[in-house]
């Protein structure tokens, strides 16, 4: 097993996941996006998981470990928190959070469409659109993992697949407009990116959570008849 050392950050992470009652320990958390080390899982709009995860035993799906799981867990976390200001303001609750490879959260965002009359202003753009040009590899984000609550649509990942993103770490599954297996599917390894074909994808973390919020938002807009 590859050992890392620890920046700030992901002791503030551990930290956190013992405050929660989780043990994670010191010497085991390591970067979730390292090539061939992050991995996946998971009418009307239904946002949940609705397909078996053997449906997705490909080359982009492997195990998460318990450490994996707990890091994605609390990342997750923060990426609800941003989908919670994006109800807040009266956007569709999606949030997501970059997480750069030693653990440093590099950017957050979430749903702005409305607020910024951008059809394009989706949380993984925008979250992308801030993390750009920040750090070593300037556009590509390939040691880096994204953080969102909803199954991204084909524009958001074709964002993620341009932009090198490691490794796709989601919540719910958006059966509407999926571009993970949903309604289409990028992220596949029978007919890869031409140039980034490694992408790794993590799903069902926080799904109920991710879910439910999105599920209360349109409950609501229905009742008002918008």
């Amino acid at each position: 097993m590859l050992r890392h050392s620890l920046s700030f950050p992901a002791r503030r992470i551990v930290d956190a996941a013992r405050r929660r009652g989780l043990s994670l320990s010191l010497s085991l958390i390591r970067p979730t996006s390292l090539a061939g080390r992050a991995s996946p899982h998971p009418a009307t709009t239904t946002f949940s998981a609705s397909s078996s995860s053997e449906e997705y035993d490909d080359e982009t799906t492997t195990n998460p470990s318990k450490q994996e799981e707990q890091i994605h867990e609390l990342h997750m976390l923060q990426a609800i928190e941003q989908a919670k200001l994006a109800y807040a303001h009266g956007e569709v609750p999606v949030g997501a959070v970059l997480v750069s490879p030693n653990g440093d959260v590099v950017s957050r965002a979430y749903n702005r469409t409305e607020a910024d009359g951008d059809p394009t202003s989706h949380a993984e753009l925008n979250v992308i659109r801030q993390a750009t040009g920040g750090l070593p590899g300037g556009w590509r984000l390939l040691d880096c993992t994204l953080y969102v609550t909803l199954e991204p649509c084909p524009m958001c990942a074709g964002a993620i697949l341009q932009s090198r993103v490691g490794t796709v770490v989601y919540g719910a599954r958006n059966t509407l407009l999926g571009a993970d297996g949903s309604w289409i599917r990028m992220f596949d390894r029978e007919r890869p990116h031409p140039f980034h074909p490694d992408v790794r994808v993590v799903r069902g973390v926080r799904e109920e959570a991710c879910g439910n919020l999105m599920k209360d938002f349109f409950r609501r807009r229905r009742a008002r008849g918008a």
